[in-house]
This record gives structure tokens, C-alpha cells and sequence, in this order.
């Protein structure tokens, strides 16, 4: 029996009520991302076994229950870990995503738990939140602006490749921070445009009245014969730790497909409107090497170019804080004495799909 809903409240009611028939199904899948790498970070060489450079490693469980004419109700738990230690995540078992919602082909989706952020999904979108990727370097890390706890997400249904998202979180140790965002997405054949803005004040930070801005677009097309992208990423902050900031980076990438494979090949710029001499560029290159359509192997080679009050260096898609050689650098993920030193890694690893 087929049941019609007008809006949500009808099909919430349905759901709770248990007055509809349905076929639920659980997928399990993840990824096991381990590399070799060696770091040489201007004050000395690190050689590393680390995890999540492409991917993080993760289990994911994604389930769906079928309620009728284009309506479902899923639910998204992924679970972090590190295969080189063996040890989950401290901040909590599923504390990648843990969602629960409703979707609906005429509606759209509405969901809720802890997720990535929208600005997070536009750079992913164009593979650019891997190692390798400028933009990916020249990204805010002061404090995460992946991941976002206490969240709630709508998301239009598709109107003619064109999809709108509104995503809204709070603190809920002191009811004051906040998490705003907003995405537009327009997918038409091979065409590709991804653009969101991101407002956090204070939310789960921990400097006291910090704010984050960041604006991000891009664009790409797959030409066949290579996939080029161009992305822009407007940020300002303010906080304890980093004051007032303001900067924008550019980055230009592209996918070349040889043999099956992938060649990887990225530049990007970053200036600093604030601080003088506090700019950097970076390269890359990174090939992929296949063994199926669920495992490849991978190699690259990045540098960065500091300028005397900047330091960036290359980082994996887990979001790390940058690697130093120093006890303090460990521990506050910043330590000046780094400033102006070039950056080059060397990278080898396999990922593993499953």
C-alpha cells in the first residue's frame, strides 16, 4: 500500500506512528588510508608512518528505510581510527558523522546529529581536501572547521542540477556559539560549480568569542582527456591565538587519466592582507596507481614556499594539525620559530576501499 504526504509533519507522523510498511536495508563500508612519508619541515626531517592522507580511515554504517513513494528515512554513522596504532578516535566512537533523517524526491532531505560542514563538502567536492591540494594547506586549522556537533541540515531536491543546502548548529555546553552555512551546488553533464559560505562565532572553540568567516567556489570540467578545477577561498578569523586575520587563497588542479590511472598535478597561491611578507605558494604532483576498483596505490612529492612570517605545509584529508619537530609545535599546533621555512614532503601509501 502506497501512502502520499503533504509536507514533513504528515510523514512524520506516519513514522512515528508505525503506520507505514516498510523495507529497510544497512550498507557497511569505509576506508583504510596508510602511507610512509618524510617531512622535511625547515628546521628538520621527520620519516612518519601516518594515516588518512587521501581519505580517513573509517567504518561507516548507512542505513535506509523505505516509507513510500520517494520517502525514506536514513541514518549515517562513521567511525574514525588509525590502522597504524589500531586506536579509534578520542573524540567519541562515531565522532565523524552521526546523522539521522528524512529524505524525500519531492521535499528534499532534512537531517540532523553531527556532520561535515557545507564549506568542508565544497572543497571535497573537487577532490581538493587530500594531500597533495593546495587548498587543502592554505585552509584555516586553528581550530576544525570540518566537522560540526549539535547540527541541523536541509537540503533541496534537485531542480534541474541546481541543489540548495542551509545547515545551523549551536554549542550546547553554553548555549552562546553558533555554526551558520549556506551552499549552492550546480552539476550539469560535465560541468561542475560548488560555492558555500561558512559563519562560525564561538562554536565549540576554544578561545572565548573567536569567529570564523570563510567563503568558497569552484568550478571544474572534465575535458576526458584531464578533469581541471579552479577553486577560491576567501577567510577571516578572529581569535585569541591568531587575532584578527584576514587572507585569500587560489588554487588550480587537475585530474589526468593515464592507463587506468590518475595523475595528480595542483598550484596554489595564498596572500595574507593583514600581515606583511606572510604569503606562500605550493606544487604538487601524485599518482595513483590502481589494483582494482576498490584499492590503489600512491606516491607524491609537494613543496611549499613560505615567505618570513608564513608557514604552511602539506596535509592529509584527516585534518591534522601541521607537523613539527618541536614538543611545543606538538602541542599548539603553531610555533613561530617555523615561520619563512620551505616544506617539502614525500609521500607513498596505499588506500583501500571496501
Amino acid at each position: 500500500m502506497k501512502h502520499h504526504f503533504v509536507g514533513w509533519a504528515p510523514l512524520g507522523l506516519a513514522l512515528a506512528t508505525g503506520l507505514v510498511s516498510a523495507q529497510s536495508s544497512v550498507k557497511v563500508s569505509g576506508f583504510i588510508d596508510l602511507s610512509m612519508e618524510r617531512v622535511d619541515t625547515g628546521q628538520g626531517v621527520l620519516v612518519r608512518q601516518s594515516t588518512g592522507q587521501l581519505n580517513q580511515s573509517r567504518i561507516n554504517f548507512q542505513g535506509t528505510e523505505d516509507l513510500g513513494d520517494g520517502n525514506a528515512a536514513v541514518f549515517d554513522l562513521q567511525m574514525p581510527f588509525s590502522p597504524d596504532t589500531g586506536a579509534g578516535s578520542s573524540n567519541g566512537i562515531f565522532s565523524r558523522t552521526a546523522t539521522v533523517g528524512l529524505t524525500s524526491v519531492k521535499w528534499g532531505t532534512f537531517k540532523a546529529g553531527r556532520m561535515q560542514s557545507l564549506s568542508d563538502e565544497t572543497i571535497a567536492s573537487f577532490w581538493a581536501l587530500r594531500w597533495g591540494a593546495s587548498t587543502n594547506y592554505f585552509l584555516y586549522y586553528g581550530n576544525t572547521t570540518q566537522l560540526i556537533s549539535n547540527a541541523v541540515r536541509y537540503e533541496t531536491p534537485d531542480m534541474k542540477g541546481v541543489t540548495l543546502s542551509a545547515q545551523y548548529a549551536v554549542d550546547e555546553h553554553d548555549g552562546v556559539g553558533s555554526v551558520t552555512e549556506a551552499q549552492a551546488r550546480y552539476h550539469y553533464e560535465k560541468w561542475k560549480i560548488n560555492g558555500s559560505y561558512y559563519v562560525s562565532r564561538g562554536h565549540e572553540f576554544i578561545e572565548a568569542g573567536s569567529s570564523v568567516h570563510i567563503g568558497t567556489l569552484g568550478t571544474s570540467y572534465d575535458f576526458g582527456f584531464a578533469t581541471p578545477s579552479l577553486m577560491v577561498q576567501d577567510t577571516r578569523t578572529h581569535d585569541s591565538v591568531l587575532n584578527e586575520t584576514s587572507k585569500y587563497s587560489v588554487a588550480l588542479s587537475a585530474i589526468v587519466p593515464v592507463r587506468g590511472n590518475s595523475l595528480w598535478l595542483d598550484y596554489g597561491i595564498l596572500h595574507n592582507r593583514d600581515l606583511k611578507s606572510a604569503n606562500a605558494h605550493a606544487a604538487s604532483v601524485r599518482f595513483d596507481y590502481n589494483l582494482s576498483k576498490l584499492t590503489f596505490l600512491y606516491a607524491g612529492l609537494a613543496q611549499v614556499w613560505n615567505q618570513p612570517n608564513a608557514y604552511y605545509q602539506p596535509m592529509g584529508a584527516s585534518g591534522s594539525y601541521p607537523v613539527f619537530t618541536s614538543a611545543t609545535g606538538v602541542s599548539t599546533g603553531y610555533s613561530s620559530k617555523y615561520n619563512g621555512g620551505n616544506v617539502r614532503s614525500l609521500i607513498a601509501g596505499i588506500r583501500l576501499a571496501f
